[in-house]
């Protein structure tokens, strides 16, 4: 004998108020048959696989999990400007992401969702990875506010350095043009690595950067000739209200500029080990510096 539908109704108005037992003796006094009775209970009681999520929640889960970590990585990566000032960092961004979606998932899969209702299986595969890509995310992107804009990558170019006599020399080579970020007008431009000269190796180091907010960027330098291991290095630097004469080409930028320099003096350099081996008695220096870098 198979469910009855009255027996159903009666069961499904009641089972809220009263117990199994309750319900099953007032059935049998109503004159309905122990089989009937036990088979709509039977009936009612055994979910429809209907309302399981059922192995079809996987598929949606990983769409859910991947759009989710990939939109996020987007997001902040396009913020902060990582993209395309710094794409070393997006990338370690997705890989802490991609652990916080694999630990997601394992939290999700424990609770066995192919087994529970569509709710509760949507409610967990929806909030734990959410949780853990706002974490990751809104922790990346606080910090990286925190730094301010993101220079853009810098770019490949020569630099020039024309020294007068006595000391003259005239080195070319392969330099960095650091761009400001997006509202700022600081740069610099350095040699890659040391420029062969008749006075031995030369390193060049130009910063530009106003001194005040809004005020007109104003150049500092650093021209290192010789060789530490040969133990005499004329380290020449400019100093905060220094006797020295620094003339930035108007029109000059990160890409492309120069500037002149008169009287600029020697700073006394040291070796790893604290020696010093600059000769800081060396006569002051004047010339010109020039730079180009493609765009």
């Amino acid at each position: 004998m198979g469910p009855d539908r009255r027996i159903a109704e009666y069961i499904s108005a009641n089972r809220g108020k009263l117990t199994r037992e309750a319900i099953t003796q007032q059935l049998l006094d109503a004159g309905y048959q122990q089989e009937a009775i036990d088979a709509t209970w039977t009936a009612l009681d055994t979910p429809d696989p209907d309302d399981k999520a059922g192995e079809g929640f996987w598929g949606r889960f990983w769409i859910y999990l991947i759009g989710l970590n990939v939109a996020a990585l987007l997001l902040v990566s396009f913020a902060t400007q990582m993209i395309p000032n710094a794409t070393g960092i997006a990338a370690i961004l997705g890989v802490i992401l991609a652990i916080g979606a694999a630990i997601a998932l394992g939290i999700v899969a424990v609770t066995r969702p192919t087994r529970l209702g569509r709710g509760t299986a949507i409610a967990i595969g929806g909030i734990v990875p959410l949780i853990f890509t706002f974490l990751i995310a809104g922790s990346c992107y606080a910090l990286m506010s925190s730094f301010g804009p993101l220079p853009p990558p810098a770019l490949s170019g020569t630099l020039t350095v024309k020294v007068d006599p006595p000391l003259d020399l005239e080195a070319t080579g392969p330099a960095g043009c650091q761009r400001p970020p997006e509202g700022e007008t600081y740069y610099n431009v350095y040699t890659q690595g040391p420029m062969n000269s008749s006075e031995g190796p030369v390193n060049v180091y130009v910063d530009v950067f106003p001194q005040t907010a809004g005020g007109d960027p104003v150049p500092n330098i650093s021209i290192s000739v010789g060789d530490p291991a040969q133990g005499s290095v004329v380290d020449y630097q400019s100093q905060a209200g220094g006797v020295e004469s620094i003339a930035l080409e108007p029109g000059s930028t990160a890409t492309s500029g120069s500037l002149s320099f008169e009287g600029l003096l020697p700073a006394e350099s040291f070796d790893e080990q604290g020696n010093p081996i600059g000769r800081p008695d060396a006569d002051p220096i004047s010339g010109t510096i020039s730079w180009s870098c493609e765009s």
